[in-house]
């Protein structure tokens, strides 16, 4: 006997009729919802992450932003994982239709992508990296002065720097910090060697006489207005720069 299925899809439920009676399944286990690519691609687990680290950022929040992107690469590398859908691709949601882009801009999810990208690069928040970055400060102050107090040698400054931001005075030097961090404030990522007055570090440390000298070009802001994974500033491309 042919049974009469209907389907009424009401905020995160949905209310499956039959001759049989009535059930009601989560909405995030039926195809073509919001809820369920939201599900799909576990972006439900990730939005309250993302808020977190976008309003407070402690370390904690960092590492579980850290912990989700690796379950998530995991997921999406199996053979059979699902292949996340084009910006136009529409799903039901309570209002109707929307597309993909609409949906995450709902979700305030519009730039998890780009933030996504520079912490499996190895970014930090900014309250994980500010007490080092405070050593770099203080380095570069020294550095800049026009006069050196006695008994103070520039290379301890020059050493200190580098092996916190990188910097060829030491050999194979492997920074402590990665290139980027978060910076909740500025809602945005910033660059880590960064500093107003980069000419001048280079020429007291030797390490050239000017930044242009070794192709060093002037740098920008890593962009989180155009998120798609093709676009999105690679954190090891020495062509960005943070303000």
């Amino acid at each position: 006997m042919e049974i009469a299925l209907a389907l009424c899809c009401v905020s995160s439920m949905c209310s499956v009729s039959s001759a049989t009676g009535v059930a009601t399944v989560p909405l995030g286990l039926v195809p073509g919802t919001k809820q369920y690519f939201m599900k799909q691609f576990k972006l439900d687990t990730l939005k309250p992450i993302i808020e977190k680290v976008k309003k407070k950022a402690f370390k904690a929040d960092c590492d579980a932003l850290r912990d989700w992107i690796t379950e998530y690469d995991e997921y999406m590398s199996y053979e059979d994982s699902p292949e996340y859908p084009d910006d136009d691709v529409k799903f039901w949601t309570i209002k109707g239709e929307k597309t993909v882009e609409e949906i995450i801009k709902d979700e305030g999810l519009e730039n998890w992508e780009y933030i996504v990208k520079f912490f499996r690069e190895g970014a930090e928040c900014r309250k994980e990296v500010k007490d080092d970055l405070q050593k770099v400060a203080t380095e570069f102050g020294k550095l800049i002065k026009e006069e050196y107090p006695d008994g103070y040698d520039p290379k301890t400054s020059c050493d200190t720097i580098a092996s916190l931001v990188g910097g060829p005075t030491i050999e194979g030097a492997n920074p402590k910090l990665a290139k980027y961090h978060w910076d909740e404030i500025g809602d945005h990522f910033k660059q880590n060697d960064t500093v107003n007055d980069k000419e001048r570090i280079w020429e007291v440390c030797g390490w050239s006489d000017s930044p242009d000298d070794e192709n060093v070009t002037e740098e920008s802001t890593p962009d989180s207005t155009d998120d798609t994974e093709e676009n999105i500033p690679d954190p090891t491309d020495d062509t960005q720069e943070g303000t």
